[in-house]
């Protein structure tokens, strides 16, 4: 697949959607609502085919893991990113 077909193949809209509705969650850092983020990320990652878990870590709090297993024996590819926010201070 060519660089121009992948970005041909993306869904902005779809992708639009997603981000508003991961936004419309109040993350705040060691809360409920961080908790609950991180719950509805493994269920979107298994709606994609991933396999998805929540893994707990220290605070009380949740990592969502998902995973996509490739056929082959090549290297691995890892996104990482932070899914609790804080309110702005003024």
């Amino acid at each position: 697949m060519t660089e121009e077909q992948l970005l041909a193949s993306i869904d902005e809209k779809a992708c639009l959607d997603f981000l508003a509705r991961t936004v419309q969650h109040k993350s705040y850092s060691q809360t409920d609502g961080e908790s609950a983020l991180a719950a509805f990320m493994a269920h979107e990652m298994q709606g994609l085919g991933l396999e998805a878990s929540l893994t707990p870590v220290p605070g009380n709090r949740v990592n969502a893991i998902g995973r996509w297993r490739g056929a082959g024996g090549g290297k691995s590819l890892l996104f990482n990113s932070h899914v609790d926010t804080n309110r702005a201070c003024r």
